[in-house]
């Protein structure tokens, strides 16, 4: 997201600060720029990364609203809560009061199913993460070929050029690793 600044030296967005003011609207632009981006390159991954994002976004609001309407329960009887309970996969039993009562504590139980999920989803998060900081940013490496072969790219540079210049850039390495292959091939 840094990148959305533009900064005369590189070497600047290591130490970069986004004002708290400006991050929303960067942040907003960033999902539109990556969403894009995504769209071009047909790239799953990056898209289940953002839903896995958004999915621990959710079961954790689920798990703080339905332990919140068990809680509530269990000093005051709420038809409302009882019924969206239900509604999702809670049994509450209106049988007697003793079992009303362990319906809610097996319920208590059966809300942490979200946090064990939201968990799971923290973990394939976290390979990625890992994955993605291992290599290089291919931004990082596209915008080094480019200055490194005296390509001049203006900053308004849309995702769909970059796309094609990554496109033109990973052909002509493809066809000098091939010319190099030759060139072996024969001298052998």
């Amino acid at each position: 997201m840094r990148y959305l600044i533009v900064l005369t030296d590189r070497l600047d967005y290591e130490n970069l600060v986004v004002p708290t003011e400006k991050l929303g609207e960067l942040q907003n632009l960033w999902l539109k720029v990556f969403e894009e981006y995504n769209d071009l390159e047909k790239n799953f991954g990056a898209r289940n990364y953002v839903n896995d994002k958004t999915r621990v976004i959710y079961f954790y609001t689920l798990y703080i609203q339905e332990q919140a309407m068990i809680r509530s329960l269990m000093y005051k009887t709420n038809v409302t809560y009882i019924r969206l309970l239900r509604s999702r996969g809670y049994k509450l039993s209106n049988e007697s009061q003793a079992a009303y009562w362990q319906c809610l504590a097996n319920a208590l139980k059966q809300v942490e199913n979200h946090i064990t999920y939201i968990q799971i989803l923290e973990e394939k998060i976290k390979s990625v993460d890992g994955d993605s900081k291992k290599d290089n940013s291919p931004f990082d490496s596209i915008m080094a070929w480019i200055a490194s072969n005296d390509i001049r790219v203006d900053d308004t540079l849309t995702v769909s050029r970059y796309v094609k210049i990554k496109e033109i850039i990973e052909k002509k390495i493809k066809a000098k690793q091939q010319q190099q292959n030759k060139s072996v091939n024969y001298a052998g």
